[in-house]
């Protein structure tokens, strides 16, 4: 448990490709910690393994439409997505359920014009939002974005917090929805780093929400770290 309470009082969630490590795998089933999932496999994984799929956030950037859909009907906690295309592809394909969703947001301009990523203070995101209010089948329920890990991403996670939380704040006041997930991924915060390390960077993300929340007087989110790939069986546990 080092990895994940040298970064309280963030809330951790652990990458499923250490699901392959048989006693990782049971820890972190056992401890019902989340995890994320990215590929095809690594579902199967997760869910061949006894990990409950409420505690799954499944990330749609490598999903194929069929992939996505049948990730939420298997009743998944979370599903992130990172461009408008992917509203589409969840639909209204789910049974008359309703699916909690995030957006994965950037700084950066689209990359293919097939895929058009949620960028910060942008029309594109807006309409995406808006879309969301209408359609019965998802309920969006907070923002994700990478720090450091890409030429796109952010460099440093006060930065990244700050735009979060200003999005968030946006979206209040817009639609009237009140956003309680924030989730930072990539970054720096890894396991072969010292608790010591891992405990300032914490608390640099804590206070830098707090005074972009007090800033802004929004009402604090949940905060996860998403540990990435970087995070090895015996780093988790």
């Amino acid at each position: 448990m080092g990895y994940r309470d040298s970064c309280a009082p963030a809330e951790v969630s652990f990458p499923a490709s250490v699901l392959n490590e048989t006693g990782v795998a049971r820890w972190l089933r056992d401890h019902r910690f989340a995890v994320d999932v990215r590929v095809v496999p690594e579902l199967h994984t997760a869910v061949s393994v006894g990990i409950h799929p409420a505690l799954m956030t499944v990330h749609a950037e490598q999903l194929e439409t069929g992939d996505i859909r049948r990730a939420a009907l298997l009743g998944v906690g979370r599903v992130v997505l990172g461009c408008a295309e992917h509203i589409a592809w969840l639909g209204t394909g789910l049974g008359g359920g309703r699916q909690n969703v995030l957006l994965r947001m950037t700084d950066a301009p689209a990359a293919a014009p097939d895929r058009r990523p949620f960028v910060f203070e942008s029309g594109d995101t807006d309409n995406a939002v808006e879309e969301m209010m209408a359609n019965r089948s998802v309920t969006l329920i907070g923002l994700q974005c990478d720090v450091g890990s890409a030429v796109d991403d952010f460099v440093s996670y006060p930065a990244a917090i700050g735009n979060m939380i200003a999005q968030m704040d946006h979206i209040r006041r817009r639609h009237g929805v009140v956003l309680t997930r924030l989730v930072l991924g990539g970054g720096s915060v890894s396991a072969t780093e010292s608790s010591v390390v891992r405990r300032d960077l914490a608390e640099e993300i804590d206070e830098s929400v707090d005074d972009a929340c007090a800033t802004l007087r929004f009402p604090r989110p949940a905060i996860v770290i998403s540990a990435g790939g970087q995070v090895t069986g015996r780093h988790a546990a």
